[in-house]
C-alpha cells in the first residue's frame, strides 16, 4: 500500500487548510496532486489522465470540506488526502470503464435505441422535471457561458471536451464548473 509520507508541519498544514490560506492551499494541492498522480496513474494507466484530473479536483474539494468541518480526526493529514484521491480516482475510472462501449464504431447502428438517448439537452429541461423552482431560477440567471458549461456537462461531455467547446482552457472550466456546484448546492435543502 502506497502512503504520504508524513510531514513534520502537519498542525501548520491543517491550519491553513482550515483558515483557507491561499499559500498553503496552493503548495499542498499540487505536491499532492504530483505524488498520487504518480503512484496511481501507472497503476490505473496513463489512459486515465483526463480522468484523473478532473477527480483530483472533485477529491480535493471533499478534502476541503471535511478538513474545515469539525469531523476530520487523523493524525496523517497527508495519507488521509491520499486515501481521498485514490478512491475518487477509482470510482471515477470504475463509471468511465462502465460507459465504455466495447464494440468497434463500425458495428454501432446509426442512431441509438430511445431508452439510450439523452432525454435532456439542457440543464434548463432536467431541472424543470426536477421541479425545484430555486435552482430553474438560479440556472436561467447564470452567464450564456455557465449554462452552456452545465448543459454540456448533463449532455456527458468531460471538463477537458468542454474547454474544447467552448473555447476555454481547461482550468477554467474546471474552477467555473467547481464553483457552479458548490453555488447549487447551496441551494438544495
Amino acid at each position: 500500500m502506497t502512503t504520504v509520507q508524513q510531514q513534520d508541519g502537519s498542525a501548520e498544514l491543517l491550519a491553513g487548510l482550515r483558515a483557507n490560506d491561499p499559500r498553503v492551499l496552493h503548495e499542498f494541492y499540487y505536491r499532492l496532486r504530483r505524488i498520487t498522480s504518480r503512484t496511481l496513474l501507472p497503476r490505473f494507466g496513463v489512459q486515465y489522465r483526463e480522468v484523473f484530473a478532473e477527480a483530483f479536483t472533485d477529491a480535493f474539494l471533499i478534502l476541503l470540506r471535511k478538513v474545515q468541518g469539525d469531523a476530520y480526526e487523523h493524525r496523517n493529514l497527508p495519507a488521509f488526502a491520499y486515501g481521498i484521491v485514490k478512491y475518487t480516482f477509482r470510482d471515477a475510472v470504475r463509471r468511465r470503464r462502465n460507459r465504455e462501449i466495447p464494440t468497434a464504431p463500425e458495428e454501432l447502428p446509426d442512431h441509438l435505441p430511445r431508452e439510450m438517448t439523452p432525454i435532456y439537452a439542457t440543464a434548463a429541461e432536467w431541472l424543470e422535471d426536477l421541479d425545484h423552482a430555486k435552482l430553474l431560477q438560479w440556472y436561467r440567471q447564470l452567464s450564456a457561458r455557465d449554462q452552456r458549461l452545465l448543459d454540456l456537462r448533463l449532455q456527458g461531455y468531460s471538463l477537458q471536451e468542454m474547454a474544447v467547446q467552448c473555447g476555454l482552457a481547461y482550468g477554467t472550466v474546471r474552477n467555473v464548473y467547481a464553483g457552479l456546484l458548490r453555488e447549487a448546492g447551496g441551494l438544495v435543502p
